[in-house]
């Protein structure tokens, strides 16, 4: 390696010693040989130590260009350079963080930025074209300190030295935009940092956009950081329309931009990524903190049912004789390309509900509440057809199931708006939702105890038998511990800081695979959405007692100071008598917090203990793998079950 960069920089190989005889020329001359090969080599062991600090290969270089004047050095020296005069990434960032901690801020946000300048600019005064690696390697430096400013102007260099930017360097760009809006800053340049983000992110979104760069997921994610710290709705639409081709002003159909006269650009489109359940919330979510709620619904209502194209139409919807500026057909038939959609999930209605109920839209939040325990209830009835007429490996886990968050925005809404109708329509419905839970609750219990009472070693044929040749199929059913421990996984969580988002993620990433049921799991969460649905119909009968107990008392005043009060029996306006008000108003004794019933407490013992009993049961199974047959739904067992938790559970 040495020779051969030696041969480049013509370095002649050491000679013998001189005698006196030698000329003064040729003396100096060799002279001056031997110190260049010196420090060249020098420079080379810097960069060839793994442990050599920045400063030592910083040196080094400077010291050679120094003593070389006008020669030029290859284009790899000042590439191993540019990558040994800065400490890695993991340690810049580390550095930052602890001098952000003590309070030394320092003038400029990456402390090294001026050398990558000194290597760049001898590159190109040699002749040199840095190659875009070297690019992305400073943007992954700016990137780890959050250098919004210089990334910027990276970029803009890359774009006008011929060096066109690719995926991975628009995704370092937008980590140091993200990364900065972590970063702490004073309340006054709160809104100016925030503008200045706001404004580099739609710019590097559109530069992406003109140049047909794809959007990866990790770019996504960034973005969705960037919109959530910055606000910016214009950001935001733009981001929606380059990663999944959703045009929030015309969300039933494809980007115009993408339409010519014969037809689509089907090129383009089938780059963007699937819209998902995921990013399906993520839009409802931001346009309904924006306010926007027409907006939010008309995505919700057109995103999870997208118009049904025909594709043996190629003529124009309308044929108007007298129209002038009437389409004409073009005589091609293309196919038509499906419209984004996703099928929504309860987080998908739940959110739709807090921001109507957050704007006071009535009709919307019970709309949207209606429509999902509607779906529940067709969920539910599916899950139980098809517990009967599939194998359990072939069974999937319901997205939709009404639980606490469904109806608690509305009832802040009515008690806010002090609405009697709305909070007796809500009451009505919790009741309604409560009821159906316990019959879920009651049915899968029972089913839980009679998958569980067979004998392990017929379990594991008959499911065996029943999977086939399916991956997901059960190993080993002897015990259900080691299925749930494979498929019982905490759902993955977005990454906590923008610089641990995995920036060479492709966009072809395989999508996840649906989630299997399980019994135990789905007892555990009836019996949790249980508990909180009957607390909730606790709260929502104490706030309409005591609505109701406050327009008794408001029209009471009305009666005692001699004023009319409507009558619904007679229709009109008409005084009473006080003592016909006490006769027939019926005012509460006393008004005290409700609490729950002794009943209440009890009635879901049984499911509590036989979950838990199941659970501990399917573990010991899978410790010992040969268990004997046991009859769980045995009179006996329940029996002691049952007394058991009359005495452990409250």
């Amino acid at each position: 390696m040495s020779q051969r960069l030696s041969s480049t920089l013509a370095v002649k190989a050491p000679e013998p010693l001189l005698d006196r005889h030698t000329p003064v020329a040729d003396t100096t001359t060799d002279f001056k040989a031997k110190l260049r090969r010196r420090k060249f080599d020098d420079l080379l062991d810097s960069l060839d130590r793994h442990n050599a600090t920045p400063a030592r290969a910083w040196g080094y270089y400077a010291d050679l260009l120094e003593f070389l004047g006008y020669e030029k050095l290859p284009l790899e020296i000042h590439q191993r350079v540019l990558r040994k005069c800065a400490p890695p990434t993991h340690e810049l960032r580390s550095a930052a963080a602890r001098r952000l901690q003590a309070g030394n801020v320092p003038k400029t946000p990456h402390i090294y930025e001026s050398r990558f300048r000194v290597i760049i600019r001898n590159m190109r005064a040699a002749g040199l074209t840095p190659a875009l690696e070297d690019y992305n390697f400073i943007l992954g430096q700016f990137a780890a300190v959050g250098h919004h400013e210089g990334v910027v102007q990276v970029l803009t260099e890359m774009g006008s030295s011929g060096v066109p930017p690719d995926a991975r360097s628009y995704a370092l760009g937008l980590q140091a935009i993200a990364h900065r809006l972590t970063l702490p800053c004073p309340e006054d340049q709160l809104a100016e940092r925030s503008d200045t983000c706001s404004q580099m992110s739609l710019h590097i979104v559109r530069h992406m956009t003109e140049n047909a760069i794809p959007i990866t997921s990790a770019i996504a994610d960034l973005e969705t950081r960037i919109i959530k710290d910055t606000g910016n709705q214009q950001l935001f639409e733009s981001v929606i329309e380059a990663t999944y081709g959703v045009n929030l002003e015309y969300p039933d159909s494809w980007p115009l931009k993408y339409s010519n006269a014969n037809g689509r650009d089907e090129e383009h489109i089938l780059h963007y990524q699937p819209l998902t359940a995921s990013s399906l919330n993520t839009i409802i979510d931001f346009l309904g903190r924006s306010g926007r709620i027409l907006k939010m619904v008309q995505a919700f209502e057109v995103l999870t049912s997208p118009l049904r194209i025909d594709s043996n139409t190629t003529d124009p919807p309308f044929d108007d004789e007298d129209d002038d500026f009437s389409f004409q057909s073009t005589g091609q038939s293309t196919i038509p390309l499906p419209l984004p959609h996703a099928q929504p999930n309860i987080t998908s209605f739940n959110f739709a509900i807090r921001h109507a109920s957050r704007a006071m839209h009535k009709v919307f939040a019970r709309h949207y509440a209606l429509q999902a325990k509607y779906l529940d209830r067709k969920s539910s009835a599916r899950l139980q057809h098809d517990i009967q007429t599939k194998p359990l490996a072939e069974i999937r886990r319901p997205s939709i199931s009404v639980n606490r968050g469904t109806f608690l925005p509305i009832l802040g809404l009515a008690n806010r708006d002090r609405d009697l109708p709305l909070m007796k329509w809500l009451l009505d419905n919790v009741r309604e939702v409560k009821k159906c839970k316990r019959r879920d609750l009651a049915y899968f219990t029972d089913l839980a105890g009679e998958r569980l009472a067979q004998p392990p070693s017929s379990q594991s044929s008959v499911m065996s038998n029943q999977s086939g040749d399916n991956p997901h199929s059960l190993q080993d059913h002897t015990g259900v511990k080691d299925d749930c421990g494979e498929n019982f996984q905490p759902a993955r969580k977005p990454p906590s800081h923008p610089l641990d988002i995995d920036i060479d993620s492709t966009l072809d990433d395989p999508p996840s695979p649906p989630k299997p049921f399980h019994i135990i799991l789905h007892v555990k969460l009836l019996l949790r959405d249980l508990n909180e649905i009957r607390d909730l119909e606790e709260r929502v009968k104490d706030a309409y007692l005591r609505l109701t107990e406050r327009r008794k008392e408001r029209l009471g005043r009305r009666v005692w100071a001699g004023k009319d009060i409507y009558m619904s029996d007679s229709g009109r306006r008409q005084l009473v008598s006080r003592e016909f008000w006490k006769d027939n108003v019926n005012f509460l004794p006393a008004r005290m917090k409700p609490s729950p019933s002794k009943a209440g407490g009890d009635a879901y013992a049984k499911q509590r203990a036989l979950a838990k009993h199941y659970e501990q049961r399917a573990t010991v199974d899978s410790d010992r793998k040969t268990a004997p047959p046991v009859d769980f739904l045995s009179k006996k067992r329940v029996d002691s079950v049952e007394a058991s938790a009359r005495t452990t559970v409250p």
